[in-house]
C-alpha cells in the first residue's frame, strides 16, 4: 500500500458521477464524504481531482487509514430473466400496446419500481430520524401520502404530520401550523 500522497494520487479511485436538482456530482465511493460539484459534468469532474487530492492529504495528516480503491463492478447491462407464462404474456401484450419492444417495457418497469423503493428508503429514513428526535411522535403512511420535505426544529410539545389530499406535509407544534 502506498505511503506518500503522490503515491495515492496515482491510485485508480472508481468515481461516480451524477446530477441532482441541477448541478452535477462526482464522488469517490472508495473515499467517504469525498465530493465534488459543479454547474457542468467537466466542472464538476475537474474539481472531484482537487477533492480526491485535499482528502487524501488531509487522511493522511490525521494518520487515518485510506482504503485500497475497489474494483468496478462487472455489470453488463444484460440480465436473463425468467417469468411465469402468464406474467410473460401480459408484458408482451403491454409492450405490444405501448409500440415498444418487451425489453424496453421491462427496463422501464425495474427502472422505475428501483426510483419508488428508493424513495420509500428516503421516506424511512426520514421517519427514523423525526421519531429519534420526537420520540412519542406517531408516523404512519406511505411515499404517496406525504411530501418528504421534513425540516423541523424542536421546539417543544409534540408535532402533529397530516396528509393532506395536495400530499403536502402540514406539521403542528406549540399550536403552531405549517408547511413542512
Amino acid at each position: 500500500m502506498p505511503n506518500t500522497l503522490k503515491e495515492f494520487q496515482k491510485l485508480d479511485y472508481r468515481k461516480e458521477l451524477f446530477k441532482n436538482n441541477g448541478r452535477w456530482f462526482a464522488r469517490f465511493p472508495d473515499l467517504p464524504g469525498c465530493l465534488a460539484d459543479g454547474e457542468t459534468e467537466e466542472e464538476a469532474l475537474t474539481r472531484s481531482n482537487e477533492a480526491k487530492s485535499l482528502w487524501l492529504e488531509t487522511a493522511l495528516k490525521a494518520g487515518k487509514d485510506i482504503p485500497a480503491p475497489s474494483e468496478e463492478p462487472p455489470y453488463s447491462g444484460k440480465l436473463q430473466l425468467r417469468l411465469s407464462k402468464g406474467t410473460h404474456q401480459a408484458a408482451a401484450q403491454m409492450a405490444e400496446r405501448e409500440g415498444v419492444s418487451l425489453n424496453t417495457l421491462l427496463a422501464q418497469y425495474i427502472a422505475e419500481g428501483l426510483q419508488r423503493s428508493g424513495l420509500k428508503t428516503l421516506f424511512n429514513d426520514v421517519c427514523a430520524q423525526l421519531q429519534k428526535k420526537f420520540r412519542d411522535v406517531d408516523l404512519h403512511g406511505s411515499v404517496a401520502d406525504w411530501k418528504v420535505t421534513v425540516q423541523l426544529q424542536r421546539i417543544g410539545g409534540k408535532p402533529e404530520m397530516i396528509p393532506t389530499s395536495t400530499s403536502e406535509q402540514l406539521v403542528t407544534v406549540n399550536g403552531t401550523m405549517g408547511h413542512a
